[in-house]
């Protein structure tokens, strides 16, 4: 069985380093509070089911600092990004798990100022 902390190692060994010129860092779980970054990213899962195949939603989501003072999303970093992440992502495979890009959706995060691509992949763990 593969726990939470398994399925966020496996993504993050698998994230481009830099999906943009400027891009901080990579976060498991949560970015830290205060964090005043122009471009970062956060992985999470959604839960990890103890069943014989395991089947696990993972987020991934990319932030970019909003721009100028009326809250107007970067919308083409986002997308940069978020291509660069699918692009490395979609329809990964090994000899333990399968990826597959699931959904995207663009959402704001009004304590620090930024929009984020939230994107949704479902990983499948072949070999538990």
């Amino acid at each position: 069985m593969k726990t939470p902390q398994d399925v966020i190692d496996a993504f993050y060994a698998l994230l481009p380093v830099e999906p943009k010129p400027g891009f901080d860092r990579w976060y498991k779980y949560s970015f830290p509070n205060g964090i005043d970054k122009q471009y970062f990213g956060v992985i999470n899962t959604l839960g990890v089911p103890a069943d014989s195949i395991q089947e696990v939603e993972v987020n991934v989501n990319i932030y970019a600092k909003d721009l100028g003072t009326q809250n107007i999303p970067d919308l083409s970093s986002l997308n940069q990004m978020a291509g660069s992440v699918i692009t490395e992502l979609h329809d990964y495979n090994n000899d333990v798990f399968d990826i597959e890009y699931t959904i995207g959706n663009i959402m704001r995060e009004d304590d620090i100022g930024s929009h984020f691509f939230n994107l949704r992949f479902k990983l499948i763990f072949i070999n538990n």
